[in-house]
């Protein structure tokens, strides 16, 4: 498997003094673009915490003692993806375009509580914002908006002060701008004044989708039935995954050794790896709806439940089977030449080509059913009735598992 270039950027935030208090971490795609190119804010986080924690290394870029900022949608807050984060190390930034709900303002409150910093971004005062500001350690005021729109914000910042706020002037060009700003209270500051962003390149070696998406399944399992066991299996045989869970564990343990996959998985945990699972299947696909996926794991239950009627392989090879039936559309390839360079034994690879056997014939069933037929024949032991309530479940089921990524 071939090596990819990543990147990613970072912008400098300076204290009074003029020395390093952190870095704000900035998506990137490419060391010829220092600007951001990108059509989902959650997709670009994604990639920026896929890249930091997994490949470069979060102390190789932000270094010891120092804090990254990071962007987090709407989407991002009202899931659980800080979990992959240390509270000591990160300052959450809140975006401007947030929509702010009585459910967002109940996950900032528990993300304070669980000792996560946070900062409001592109602030000026007018916002929606505001109704955040009693959680917020850290404004962040853009000063060109504000400039630009001739505004005097000195109430605004005597009221942050006295009730012991950090303020964070971004977007300083100046150094006019920058004494300014100091003399009126700003203890951060951050612009081209100071520092331009720069991009990091680095290579990684790219993760199989499907295998993300399995362990995705095994994660998600009800009744907390996942299987440690298993979740090891599906990491360890993956080199990528494999190398990306060991380096995210220099994130909470600096100094920790681990000896294997199975001691990585244990110091990491199920729910922080899965958060980070989301966020790797988030990051790692280009234009790829989530529709896609869904689909995948609507056949996959659906013809794990049918199986469980039919007989013939296990439950868990029907699962593979829908599984996998789309992964052509996910790749992009052609699907005799993908089959045929997977290790899949031959009822497999014929139900995926052919719809042999019975593992082919719930794959056809489900898609005659996404297609709005249910005349088609069914054995003697499978009533129409069933088939409508297993598909009926397998979409609850898919929208369980995926709801972290819409």
């Amino acid at each position: 498997m071939d090596l990819v270039d990543i990147f990613i950027g970072r912008q400098p935030i300076f204290t009074k003094k003029t020395r390093v208090y952190g870095y704000e971490m900035l998506f990137r795609s490419s060391n010829q673009h220092n600007f951001a190119q990108f059509s989902q804010a959650e997709k670009a986080t994604a990639s920026v915490l896929a890249n930091l924690l997994g490949d470069f290394g979060f102390h190789h870029v932000v270094g010891e003692g120092n804090k990254a900022f990071i962007n987090f949608s709407e989407a991002l807050l009202l899931d659980e993806t800080e979990l992959i984060l240390s509270p000591r190390d990160v300052v959450i930034e809140i975006l401007e375009d947030v929509k702010v709900t009585p459910r967002l303002i109940e996950r900032v409150k528990r993300l304070k509580k669980r000792g996560y910093s946070i900062a409001l971004d592109d602030y000026i005062f007018d916002s929606d914002l505001s109704k955040l500001e009693p959680y917020a350690d850290i404004i962040k005021v853009d000063v060109l908006a504000i400039e630009q729109a001739g505004l005097d914000i000195t109430r605004h910042v005597e009221r942050l002060l006295d009730k012991g706020m950090m303020l964070l002037a971004e977007k300083v060009e100046t150094l006019a701008q920058f004494e300014a700003y100091s003399r009126m209270g700003f203890k951060l500051f951050q612009g081209y004044f100071f520092a331009k962003p720069n991009v990091i390149q680095g290579r990684s070696l790219p993760t199989n989708q499907a295998n993300l998406l399995r362990l995705l399944v095994e994660l998600n399992k009800p009744n907390d039935e996942a299987c440690l066991s298993d979740v090891v299996l599906l990491v360890s045989h993956d080199v990528s995954l494999s190398q990306k869970v060991i380096n995210m564990i220099s994130t909470f343990n600096v100094n920790v050794k681990v000896n294997s996959i199975h001691e990585a998985v244990l110091r990491f945990g199920l729910d922080r790896l899965r958060a980070w699972v989301n966020i790797m299947l988030l990051s790692g696909v280009e234009n790829k709806p989530t529709e896609l996926f869904k689909t995948a794991l609507v056949r996959a239950k659906f013809a794990e439940q049918m199986g469980g009627v039919l007989g013939g392989a296990k439950p868990e090879t029907y699962f593979t089977v829908g599984l996998f039936s789309v992964l052509d559309a996910v790749f992009d390839l052609p699907k005799p030449g993908l089959i045929k360079k997977m290790e899949l034994n031959d009822d497999i690879k014929g139900a995926l080509m052919e719809h042999k056997g019975p593992l082919g014939y719930a794959l056809c069933c489900v898609k005659e059913i996404e297609k709005g037929t249910f005349d088609f024949r069914l054995p003697g032991r499978v009533e129409v009735l069933n088939t409508a309530r297993w598909y009926l479940e397998s979409i609850h089921y898919a929208e369980k598992v995926l709801s972290s990524l819409k």
